[in-house]
């Protein structure tokens, strides 16, 4: 009876403190997984819209260079000069070009290729071979259409510095503007990748817990918060299962989790508009359940206390029941032996408990005599 009371009274205080506990976290689980989900998509959204607008930017700027009569006349002459050197340099082209640039602070510096010649722009490429140069003149079977290229590490030097970052490139043919007829020259405007790395960064400012970066059509990284990866396979951060999960998205747009290196993920992705590029939001399961594992923590202290107190005040209930109930037996056995002197004073509170019992032990050895 003792023992039966005890498991009665811990079942019945800590039965209600587990249901509300399970359904306590569960709900705060999922809230906070939807919660954080809809403000990543909100951020990727808003990086998106953010990276178009620049991207947008350096495309007017670059028509401003190719639409202008005077530029488009020089490109022609000094590329169809006999330059004893494969490079090709004009003061005159260089201070226009400065004076157009210039109000943009994100532009590293804008060159010209052509089958025949590098002319410099503003700065010069440390390395003008034609292995550096060919991979631009692609831009010649694009017709009138932009062609993006993906972040480098270039050096420009002029006669009195040098400098060295990481850069994104924007190039497009020049056409004559009397007859729109293809110049056979290219325009490459070299932007700092720092840039679109401040862009990102803004927009995730206050979650540390979510890593935001850009990729390429072919999974390069165009920008990341550790410069040491750009210019690697998004494999590299994302696992093989995580790129091939984006190469095989129809729509451009998508999430996904991933497990990559024993973490747990949630991926979303969404194409830029200007080009195949390709933004990504990373965050890591066990960043967003934090508050969550940190709120059942709490509960499971909460509940070995409860555990503690319960199991202590059923022993203490159940003794102050049964111990004056096995007191009135041993006395009744004394009667029963012939010892009629015996008195048993029980509590106010008690006596009708040790009726019913007394009740119930005669009426059990009754039945078993019968």
């Amino acid at each position: 009876m003792r023992y039966k009371w005890m498991l009665l009274l811990i079942l019945f205080s800590l039965t209600p403190l587990v249901v509300m506990g399970i359904i306590s976290f569960s709900i705060s689980k999922s809230t906070i997984n939807d919660k954080v989900t809809q403000y990543s998509e909100h951020l990727l959204y808003q990086t998106v819209d953010n990276l178009d607008t620049r991207l947008g930017i350096y495309k007017d700027m670059m028509m401003q260079v190719l639409n202008n009569n005077e530029i488009i006349n020089m490109l022609r002459t000094l590329d169809e000069s006999a330059a004893v050197s494969y490079d090709v340099d004009s003061l005159s082209l260089t201070t226009k070009l400065s004076t157009i640039v210039a109000i943009n602070q994100d532009v590293q510096s804008i060159s010209f290729v052509s089958q025949k010649h590098y002319i410099k722009g503003i700065y010069r490429w440390s390395k003008r071979t034609r292995t550096e140069v060919n991979p631009f003149l692609l831009t010649l079977e694009d017709g009138s259409n932009f062609r993006w290229y993906s972040t480098r590490y270039g050096t420009y030097v002029d006669s009195l510095n040098s400098q060295s970052s990481y850069v994104f490139s924007l190039a497009k043919q020049l056409y004559k503007i009397s007859d729109d007829s293809p110049l056979g020259i290219i325009a490459v405007l070299d932007i700092r990748e720092d840039v679109m790395k401040e862009l990102i960064s803004k927009a995730v400012t206050n979650n540390e817990d979510l890593q935001s970066f850009v990729i390429d059509g072919s999974g390069m990284l165009v920008s990341y918060p550790d410069s040491r990866l750009i210019g690697k396979n998004v494999t590299e951060v994302l696992g093989t299962s995580g790129y091939e999960q984006i190469k095989n998205s129809e729509t451009g747009e998508q999430r996904f989790p991933l497990t990559y290196k024993g973490d747990s993920l949630i991926v979303n992705t969404k194409k830029l508009h200007s080009n195949d590029w390709v933004v990504v939001n990373v965050i890591s399961k066990a960043a967003l359940y934090q508050d969550s594992n940190r709120l059942l923590q709490i509960f499971v202290i909460i509940a070995l206390l409860c555990i503690v107190f319960s199991i202590l005040a059923a022993v203490v209930l159940a003794n102050s029941i049964t111990n004056p109930i096995l007191k009135m037996i041993r006395l009744m056995r004394q009667v029963m032996s012939g010892e009629l002197t015996v008195r048993y004073k029980a509590k106010a509170g008690m006596t009708n408990l040790i009726y019913w019992a007394t009740t119930l032990t005669i009426w059990s050895r009754e039945s078993m005599n019968c």
